[in-house]
C-alpha cells in the first residue's frame, strides 16, 4: 500500500503478509517510512457489509503502538 501525504510528510510504504482472520495489517517499511516513526494500518471486517480501519504508530520500534485515527465504514444499501 503506498500512503501519500498531503503535507511535507511525503510517500510512505507499506506491505502485508495478507489476511489473518477477518484482519489486514499494513507495517510501514524501511525502504519508504516516515522519519518519526514505524506506522501500521490495520483493515478489520465486521460484517459482511461493514469494515474499519485502525492507523497507529510505534516510535520505540514496534515495541509500543499509540492509537490514532480510526474509520468505520459501511455500504450503502
Amino acid at each position: 500500500m503506498l500512503v501519500a501525504s498531503n503535507h511535507d510528510a511525503g510517500a510512505r510504504l507499506f506491505r502485508s503478509k495478507g489476511w489473518e482472520s477477518e484482519k489486514v495489517t499494513f507495517q510501514s517499511v524501511p525502504d519508504l517510512r516516515a522519519p518519526f516513526a514505524l506506522e501500521r494500518v490495520t483493515f478489520s471486517r465486521e460484517s459482511p457489509t461493514t469494515f474499519r480501519t485502525i492507523y497507529e504508530m510505534s516510535r520505540d520500534d514496534g515495541k509500543t503502538w499509540r492509537g490514532g485515527d480510526q474509520q468505520a465504514f459501511v455500504r450503502k444499501s
